[in-house]
C-alpha cells in the first residue's frame, strides 16, 4: 500500500543515497552496526527494500520484525516513539505475509502475520495498515475459496478506503468484491460492483479499465448473452493490447474464443484460441496454455482434423502435468518447511526451558550459601534455606515434567507430517501407473485413437484431482465422489468387465459434508487390482454413502475373489507388491484418532455363499461427520 509505506519511501531514499545504492555498501553498514536500535532498524528496511526479489533477504524482514518487538517492550520508551515503532513493525508483517505466500503459500502463517499486523494497526488507529490488513487477508481468504469471509473483510477495506477517500482503493476493492461475488454465482451484486468500479476507476485510472471490462464480459457470458459478452470483451482487448498488457489480453483472446463457441462460430473461436495460444507461449504461462490447447481440441475433433485434435490435446495434457508438478513440488516444499518451523520452534522452547533449568540450578547454589551463612546469623533462617530448597526441587521437577511433554509433542507433530507425506506418496501407485500407462499404449497401437485420447485426458485429470486432494487435510464427500468416479472409469477402460455403482443416501450433503483426503481410494484400489481383476467372469463393486447418528457410513462391496484367495495369488508372484498404501493408510487413521472422542472405524468382512466359498469382501468405514459453512 502506497500511503502505508510513505515513512519507509523516505527513510529508504536516504540511506540509498549515503550507500550509494550497492548492496555491499548497506552490508557493511548493517555489519558495523550492530546495536539493536532505531539506526539499524532503518538500515534493515533500507536493505529488504533494496533486494527484495531475494528469497534470502526474508532473513533481514525477520531480524527487523524481532528488533522491533524488542525495542516496544522496554517501558521506558514514549508513546510518539512507540507510535513510530509500530508503524515500522506494521510493513514488516505485511511483508512477512506476502513473502509466505510467495515462497511457500503457507496460507494459514500468512493470515497470522496479517492478523497480528491489523493488531497493531488499531492499536494506535492507523488507517492505512488497516485497510492493506483487510485487502490482503481478503485475498488471502478468496485464494481458499473461503469466499464468506473473504467478502466480510473486503467490505471492511472498502469502508475503510470511503473514509480515507481513497478512489484508488475503492475501486480496487469494489474490483475484488465483484470477483468474488462472480465467483459464488451472485451475478447481479456482481454487475453492480464492478460498475460502480468502472465509474470510479473512469475518473482516476481510465486506463486501467480492461480487468473491469473483462468482468463484465463474464457476467453475460454466464447469462448467455453472447452478443454483450463479446461487446465487453472486445473493450477489454482494445484497452490491454494498447498497455502492451499480454498477461491481461491473452485471457481476452481465451474468453472471446469461448465466446464463439457458445454462438457456434468455430470459424472466429479457432481463430481466437490461436491467437491466445501464440501469445501464451510467447509469455511462457502453461496455464494459458493449457487451456487454449484444450480449446482448439476440441474444435480441431468437431470439424474433423483427427491429428490436429490429438496435437492439442498431447499439448493441454503436458501443460496440466507441468501445473501439477509445480504444484505439488510447492506443496512438498511447504510440508517440509512446515515440519522444519515446527521443528525449530519446538527447538527454541526446549533452549529456553534449559536456560531456566540452568538459572533455577544456579539460584540453588546461591540458596545453600546463604543458607550456610544463616546458621551463623539465626536459626530461622536455617528454617527458610530448607523451605526455598523444597522449593527449588519441585520447580525442577515440574520443568523435567514439561520438557518430556514438549519431547513427545515433537514426535507426534513429526509422525504426523511423515504420514502424510507418504499418504501423497501412496496414492500414485506406481502399478496404477503401469497399468494405466499401458493399456493407453495398447489403444494406439491398436489404433484407437479417439480411445487413446479419451483414457490419456482421464489418466491427466484424475491424476491431478489426487495431487489437489493430497495438499490438504479434508475433502469433500461430492469431490471424493469424482475423484473415484474418475478413478473406476480409467480401471474399467482396461477391465471392461468390472462394473460399479456408486451411490449417496439424499439427506447427505455433499459440499459440506467432509472426510480425510485420500482415505478411500487406497480401499477401492485393493478391491479392484486384488478382488476383481483376478476374477474369472464379470465383477460388480458397489459404493454407498449413508449417515447414520451423525456418522457418515462409507461401504466398499466387491464379489471378488476374497483375501484369502488373493493373498495365495500374491505368495506366487515373483514379485510381490508391497502394501504401502494399506500400511499408511492404517497409520493415518491411528493418527486422526489420536485424543479423539469420536474415532474412524474400519471393519474388513469376508463374504461367503451358500456353500462357504469366498463371495468377496465387504469393507465398511465410520468416520465422524464434520460440516462447515
Amino acid at each position: 500500500m502506497k500511503k502505508l509505506q510513505i515513512l519507509l519511501f523516505i527513510i529508504c531514499c536516504s540511506f540509498k543515497l549515503l550507500a550509494q545504492n550497492e548492496k555491499d555498501s548497506l552490508l557493511t553498514l548493517l555489519n558495523n552496526h550492530k546495536q539493536k536500535d532505531t539506526v539499524r532498524c532503518m538500515l534493515l528496511i533500507s536493505y529488504y527494500e533494496e533486494n527484495r526479489v531475494d528469497k534470502d533477504v526474508q532473513a533481514i524482514n525477520i531480524e527487523l520484525k524481532n528488533t522491533l518487538l524488542e525495542i516496544l517492550e522496554k517501558p521506558e520508551l514514549q508513546q510518539t516513539k512507540k507510535e513510530w515503532y509500530i508503524k515500522l513493525l506494521t510493513s514488516s508483517l505485511l511483508y512477512e505475509g506476502q513473502d509466505i505466500l510467495k515462497h511457500t503459500a503457507n496460507y494459514a502463517r500468512a493470515l497470522k502475520s496479517y492478523f497480528s499486523m491489523l493488531k497493531y494497526a488499531e492499536s494506535i488507529n492507523y488507517d492505512e495498515a488497516k485497510a492493506a490488513a483487510y485487502n490482503d487477508i481478503s485475498t488471502t481468504y478468496f485464494k481458499q475459496k473461503y469466499y464468506k469471509e473473504s467478502i466480510s473483510y473486503c467490505l471492511k477495506f472498502i469502508d475503510l478506503s470511503k473514509k480515507m477517500k481513497d478512489s484508488i482503493f475503492i475501486s480496487s476493492g469494489l474490483s475484488n468484491l465483484a470477483h468474488t461475488y462472480l465467483a459464488i454465482n451472485e451475478i447481479d451484486k456482481s454487475e453492480a460492483c464492478y460498475k460502480e468500479a468502472i465509474t470510479i476507476k473512469n475518473r482516476v485510472e481510465p486506463k486501467r479499465l480492461g480487468i473491469l471490462y473483462n468482468g463484465l464480459g463474464n457476467i453475460w457470458r454466464k447469462r448467455k448473452n453472447t452478443d454483450s459478452a463479446l461487446f465487453y470483451y472486445n473493450k477489454a482487448l482494445v484497452i490491454n493490447e494498447s498497455l502492451k498488457l499480454k498477461r491481461f489480453y491473452v485471457r481476452n483472446y481465451e474468453n472471446i474464443a469461448l465466446t464463439y463457441i457458445d454462438k457456434n462460430e468455430p470459424i472466429l473461436a479457432e481463430k481466437n484460441a490461436l491467437k491466445s495460444l501464440r501469445i501464451a507461449q510467447e509469455i511462457n504461462e502453461p496455464d494459458h496454455i493449457k487451456s487454449a490447447a484444450f480449446i482448439l481440441s476440441n474444435l480441431y475433433k468437431k470439424s474433423g482434423k483427427l491429428k490436429e485434435a490429438f496435437e492439442m490435446l498431447q499439448l493441454s495434457s503436458v501443460m496440466k502435468d507441468s501445473i501439477v508438478n509445480d504444484e505439488n513440488k510447492q506443496s512438498l516444499l511447504k510440508a517440509e518447511m512446515d515440519y522444519q518451523s515446527q521443528l525449530k520452534e519446538s527447538e527454541i522452547k526446549q533452549l529456553e526451558q534449559q536456560n531456566e533449568i540452568t538459572q533455577l540450578q544456579s539460584q540453588r547454589k546461591n540458596t545453600i550459601i546463604y543458607s550456610i551463612l544463616g546458621l551463623i546469623i539465626a536459626f530461622a533462617l536455617i528454617l527458610y534455606f530448607f523451605f526455598a530448597r523444597y522449593k527449588s526441587k519441585r520447580q525442577n521437577e515440574l520443568l523435567k515434567q514439561q520438557l518430556q511433554a514438549a519431547e513427545s509433542l515433537r514426535e507426534s507433530e513429526r509422525k504426523a507430517s511423515d504420514s502424510e507425506i507418504k499418504a501423497i506418496k501412496s496414492q500414485m501407485n506406481p502399478h496404477f501407473f503401469y497399468n494405466a500407462l499401458n493399456s493407453i499404449q495398447g489403444f494406439i497401437y491398436s489404433g484407437e485413437k479417439e480411445k487413446a485420447a479419451q483414457s490419456l485426458g482421464l489418466f491427466s485429470d484424475l491424476s491431478r484431482s489426487v495431487l489437489e486432494s493430497s495438499r490438504n487435510t479434508e475433502i469433500s464427500l461430492h469431490d471424493e465422489m469424482e475423484l473415484l468416479e474418475n478413478y473406476l472409469k480409467l480401471e474399467t477402460m482396461r477391465l471392461p468387465k468390472i462394473k460399479y455403482t456408486i451411490t449417496a443416501s439424499e439427506s447427505i450433503n455433499l459440499h459440506d459434508t467432509y472426510l480425510p483426503a485420500m482415505i478411500l481410494q487406497p480401499l477401492v484400489e485393493n478391491s479392484v487390482k486384488h478382488g476383481l481383476a483376478n476374477k474369472q467372469g464379470e465383477g460388480l463393486l458397489n459404493i454407498t454413502f449413508e449417515e447414520k447418528n451423525n456418522k457418515l457410513v462409507i461401504v466398499i462391496d466387491d464379489d471378488g475373489i476374497g483375501r484369502d484367495a488373493a493373498a495365495e495369488i500374491g505368495k506366487r508372484m515373483i514379485k510381490k507388491s508391497a502394501s504401502f498404501s494399506t500400511d499408511a493408510n492404517m497409520s493415518r487413521i491411528e493418527l486422526l484418532n489420536a485424543n479423539k472422542k469420536e474415532k474412524i472405524t474400519q471393519d474388513i468382512i469376508d463374504k461367503k455363499d451358500a456353500s462357504g466359498n469366498a463371495a468377496g469382501t465387504i469393507v465398511k468405514l465410520v468416520i465422524p461427520i464434520e460440516l462447515y459453512d
